[in-house]
C-alpha cells in the first residue's frame, strides 16, 4: 500500500518534508488551519499533489487529531506524528509501514 508513508520515506524532490508537515499539523491542531488549507499547504511543496491513498491517510490523521478531547491532547498527537515521521524518514529499524500506521492510529 502506498500513501503518505511512501511520501515520507521516498528519496526524491517529491518527498514530504517532515518539518513542513509538522508545522502544518501543529497549526491545524491549534485551529489555525482548515483541513482544506492543510492539504493545500502540503501540496504546495510537492511536484505531484497528494492523491488517492495519500489523501485518505492525510484525512485519517486529521480525523484522529479531531478526535482528541482537548488542545493539549491534540498538540501531543501532533508531536507524536512528528516523532514517528522523523524516525521513519531517517530509516529507523522499527520504521515499517505497519508500525507507522499503528503509531499514528490510522
Amino acid at each position: 500500500m502506498a500513501g503518505l508513508y511512501d511520501r515520507v520515506t521516498r528519496v526524491s524532490p517529491d518527498r514530504i518534508s517532515v518539518h513542513h508537515f509538522q508545522a502544518i499539523l501543529i497549526l491545524r491542531a491549534a485551529g489555525e488551519l482548515t483541513d482544506e488549507q492543510a492539504i493545500t499547504l502540503v501540496n504546495e511543496r510537492l511536484i505531484t499533489p497528494l492523491e488517492g491513498s495519500e489523501i485518505t491517510d492525510a484525512n485519517s490523521i486529521l480525523s484522529v487529531l479531531d478526535g482528541k478531547n482537548n488542545a493539549a491532547s491534540k498538540i501531543q498527537y501532533a508531536l507524536k506524528v512528528d516523532a514517528v515521521n522523523m524516525l521513519t524518514e531517517s530509516g529507523a529499524s522499527l520504521a515499517t509501514e505497519s508500525n507507522w500506521r499503528a503509531a499514528l492510529e490510522i
